[in-house]
């Protein structure tokens, strides 16, 4: 079954996606992405596609800004580390595009049952992008 999926150059359409992802992180997501043989698992993932189709459809491309992989810099937090100004207003960047996104789903009438647990799981804190803000200067110097 891999030849085939590899004659429909499967790998090459595989990376043709993740060539036009906004992250590394989502790059890295992409790569890894395999054909599945599970009839459930692809139908789920078809109506996924479907709603974020409508959803493109309708509203337009999602509203995200280019942004750095923050996992380390969360880890580092975490473990009560100090963080840079260029770590602080890259998790900035990230806490913009989730709120950017959770105005992209309010505003769409359709269905979203789809893609609920993405849509739910984005978590974003307002209070702390505006500090981040108010601390640190686009240039990355402290206000």
């Amino acid at each position: 079954m891999k030849n085939n999926y590899e004659t429909l150059e499967f790998p090459v359409i595989r990376q043709m996606i993740a060539d036009r992802a906004m992250t590394s992180l989502a790059k890295m997501h992409i790569q890894a992405l395999d054909v599945t043989e599970d009839s459930e698992e692809a139908n789920e993932a078809l109506k996924k596609v479907s709603c974020a189709m409508d959803m493109h459809r309708i509203l337009g491309r999602l509203p995200l800004t280019p942004m750095d992989d923050i996992t380390l810099s969360l880890k580092k937090a975490d473990m009560d580390g100090t963080l840079t100004c260029e770590e602080l207003w890259n998790i900035n960047s990230v806490l913009k595009n989730v709120k950017s996104l959770h105005n992209y789903f309010a505003s769409f009438e359709g269905d979203l049952t789809a893609i609920r647990d993405e849509v739910e799981g984005l978590v974003g804190d307002d209070q702390l992008s505006n500090e981040i803000e108010r601390c640190i200067e686009p240039d990355m110097r402290v206000s």
